[in-house]
């Protein structure tokens, strides 16, 4: 199937788990990727794979804690495809060295403080409506 033939993807968390089960559906169904991860090294590994396939795709290293990093991330997409139609923002920040008194293994997830690209949505939909996105953003 190949539902996202023209569309442009930029997954954060590209690298493992999730975002990579995200950005390798999306390619192997037709969407330019541009992915993200901190991982550098791992991330490299996963684009090759992908690219090999035929999947056009893009990426760099990216820490989401850091809005500046995002902006110039999405910008190089941007440039790079020429538009964005979709944001997948799924790299996560875990911290597992203390006990946070909610969670008792000690493991939490921060969506709020590592969320620097959802932080600023609003100026990400420029290129969603140039780009005449006509669908939902959740």
């Amino acid at each position: 199937m190949q539902r996202f033939v023209g569309k442009v993807a930029f997954v954060t968390g590209a690298a493992s788990g999730i975002g990579l089960a995200t950005m390798t559906r999306l390619g192997r169904e037709g969407a330019k990727i541009f992915a993200a991860d901190i991982n550098a090294g791992q991330l490299a590994e996963e684009v090759a794979k992908l690219s090999e396939e035929g999947v056009d795709i893009h990426s760099r290293a990216l820490d989401v804690t850091d809005e500046a990093d995002c902006r110039a991330a999405v910008e190089q997409c941007v440039t790079q495809f020429g538009k964005l139609d979709v944001l997948c923002n799924i790299a996560g920040m875990v911290l597992t060295s203390s006990h946070d008194g909610e969670h008792p293994l000690g493991v939490c997830a921060l969506p709020g403080r590592y969320a620097a690209l959802a932080g600023s949505g609003r100026e990400y939909c420029q290129y969603f409506i140039r780009g005449g996105f006509a669908g939902a953003a959740l």
